[in-house]
């Protein structure tokens, strides 16, 4: 069993087997990516001295994972998934189906060259998130991993203007959770936002426009918008998307309803509309969905579509909901 030959990515790993070759056999510096198989079980607590994409590329997979209050939480990962681990302490992990990965790790030094492109230090730290939706970077990255598997045939500038792609990215999402820990540091428009979010999750399913919502939270439609996407991540579109395919999915696993009403129910303004934003975000069809429920949590322990995507939501951004 091949063990990783970058030794953070051992630790993070621990148990974990390469599949294929490490960069490090091609000779690139500054990161190092390798694919990993992921056995099920146990991932305890470990310090990172350099920051990490990882690109789930196996089986589908659920588990949990410490949070920063040291209580559970759950989360479930789908080939494309992205999760983040920064330096510092990334928590234990629970993983229940063995599934493989791809990651990328940076090295101090070229990270450090980066960073002036992203303003001001700030005092908040960027934290782990786990299964993120983030389509350009795991096409980036799984784009650098094809250039691992094939002995860098394009050549070392093209492995490093992915590299320089990808730890682009990781900082602006860093960036983006420092700004929106500000927000909350300071007491910035909580009550307003969670005024918004609790009428989102009420009425999803109906025809909310961005000036309704603004008006609700008492700002101005520009100041509203930037407000909420620091706070939760998401544009206020993004987010009710996320609630109405939450529905949709709960629709489609346990009722027989036609797809025209599931549509209907969750919010979506036509069948095909529904459709296209699961391709979309899900790259799969409302339809696959219903004949293969494998690519959804087990049943038990499940809650309402609207418990489970304040869930989504708080495994996305543990400050959201704290």
């Amino acid at each position: 069993m091949q063990c990783s030959l970058n030794t953070q990515i051992g630790s993070l790993l621990k148990g974990s087997s390469v599949l294929g070759h490490s960069s490090r056999s091609l000779g690139w510096t500054g990161f190092t990516v390798e694919r990993h198989a992921i056995p099920a079980g146990k991932k305890p607590e470990t310090r990172l001295k350099q920051d990490f994409i990882a690109v789930w590329t196996g089986a589908p997979s659920y588990g949990e994972y410490k949070n920063l209050n040291g209580s559970s939480e759950a989360f479930s990962i789908r080939a494309g998934d992205v999760t983040l681990f920064p330096i510092g302490l990334i928590p234990e992990i629970h993983l229940a189906v063995s599934t493989e990965i791809a990651v990328v790790a940076f090295e101090l030094d070229f990270m450090k060259a980066l960073k002036p492109e992203f303003g001001r230090p700030s005092p908040h730290p960027f934290h782990a998130h786990f299964v993120l939706p983030e389509p350009r970077l795991s096409t980036l990255a799984i784009l650098l991993m094809t250039e691992c598997i094939s002995g860098g045939l394009n050549g070392r500038s093209y492995a490093d203007s992915l590299a320089h792609a990808i730890a682009g990215r990781f900082l602006y999402l860093g960036e983006m959770d420092r700004q929106r820990q500000e927000v909350y540091a300071h007491g910035l428009a909580s009550r307003s936002i969670r005024r918004v979010l609790d009428r989102m999750h009420a009425e999803f399913d109906s025809d909310l426009t961005l000036n309704a919502l603004a008006a609700e939270s008492g700002y101005c439609r520009r100041h509203f918008m930037r407000i909420f996407e620091h706070a939760t991540g998401y544009t206020p579109h993004q987010y009710l998307l996320q609630l109405r395919m939450q529905r949709a999915t709960e629709l489609l696993r346990k009722t027989s309803t036609a797809l025209i009403d599931v549509a209907a129910y969750s919010g979506f303004s036509s069948q095909s509309h529904m459709s296209e934003v699961f391709r979309k975000y899900c790259g799969v069809t409302p339809g696959q969905i219903r004949r293969d429920n494998t690519r959804l949590l087990p049943t038990r322990g499940r809650t309402s579509p609207q418990a489970e995507t304040k869930q989504y939501a708080k495994v996305h951004n543990p400050y959201r909901f704290a």
